[in-house]
């Protein structure tokens, strides 16, 4: 039970905190001088910020429960104040659940106070940089950080979590931008929303490119020179498992790239059809990254390869 509760509070929290990092880059990088706080789609995707903040810190809290229930084996301790504040202040693992925690407050205040104030670009690269920080605190928890702490094992994992939330985190953003496209299609204005995917698509290529060397070069530390136990071991099949939806996805995305958005820009008697593709194949895209990270939370709290012999 304590397994299951670990692995869906801190799959809530990577989702969440991924979110908040590709929301805000994206919309720091389409930019669409001060019109773009006035589209629907930008002002619902700013209403969701707050929310995810707090699914972020609650899940944070879940994530330091089920640490103390699972380190003293003692579910009973999961939600025992005394084992949390003896895991925070005698633990490295607690230490930085301390500074993941605090890194998330400061988000949630920057959110909350530029929440109501006149949309700048650099509002979004502050909010960026500011939900990179608990990603790159989490990453010295990984089996990276756990080995040693160097540039050399730390920094490919660290990078592979940016770019997994610089993909990832901009899906609802585009599937926002399809909805609103979708009842606006007679008015004219798809230019405006195939401007945006255009920008999505051409960014999503290389950021997928990067994000598969980032994960092999990380994976194979976590295997070293024991390639057998890609099937013989619990960290082996979880890795095979991810590499295959990342593999769909990858399909998936080709088809959207290179078939229904550009069907899509060219405003044609077609581009009805194209819509309703783009946002059938985005969803499922969405849909099965939210599996992919699933298991990418799993793959990070499992025992290493190299070390199930």
């Amino acid at each position: 039970m304590i397994e299951f509760f670990s692995a869906l509070v801190r799959w809530l929290q990577l989702t969440a905190n991924l979110v908040l990092f590709g929301s805000y880059v994206f919309l720091a990088i389409i930019w669409y001088e001060k019109k773009l706080p006035e589209l629907g789609w930008a002002r619902k995707l700013e209403q969701l910020f707050p929310w995810l903040v707090t699914i972020v810190l609650l899940g944070l809290i879940g994530i330091l429960a089920s640490t103390a229930g699972q380190a003293t084996g003692n579910a009973i301790n999961t939600w025992d104040l005394t084992a949390w504040v003896e895991i925070m202040l005698k633990t490295r693992v607690g230490h930085l659940w301390v500074v993941r925690f605090l890194l998330t407050m400061l988000l949630l205040f920057i959110v909350l106070r530029l929440r109501h104030l006149d949309r700048v670009r650099w509002h979004y690269v502050l909010l960026a940089f500011a939900a990179a920080l608990p990603l790159v605190a989490g990453s010295l928890v990984s089996h990276a950080g756990a080995e040693e702490i160097s540039f050399a094992s730390v920094a490919p994992y660290t990078l592979h979590i940016l770019l997994a939330g610089a993909w990832f985190g901009v899906l609802p953003a585009i599937l926002y931008i399809i909805r609103e496209a979708v009842r606006n299609s007679q008015t004219g204005a798809a230019v405006v929303y195939a401007d945006f995917l255009k920008q999505f698509s051409t960014l999503a290529l290389p950021i997928m490119i990067l994000l598969f060397m980032t994960g092999w070069m990380a994976a194979d530390r976590m295997i070293g020179d024991y390639y057998h136990t890609l099937v013989s071991s619990q960290y082996g099949w979880l890795l095979n498992i991810k590499l295959l939806i990342l593999s769909i996805i990858l399909w998936i995305a080709y088809r959207i790239r290179f078939i229904w958005l550009p069907l899509f820009i060219r405003e044609g008697e077609h581009t009805g059809i194209a819509i309703g593709q783009l946002r059938k194949w985005v969803g499922i895209e969405f849909s099965l990254a939210l599996i992919l990270v699933l298991v990418a939370s799993l793959l990070a709290n499992t025992l290493p390869g190299k070390h199930a012999i």
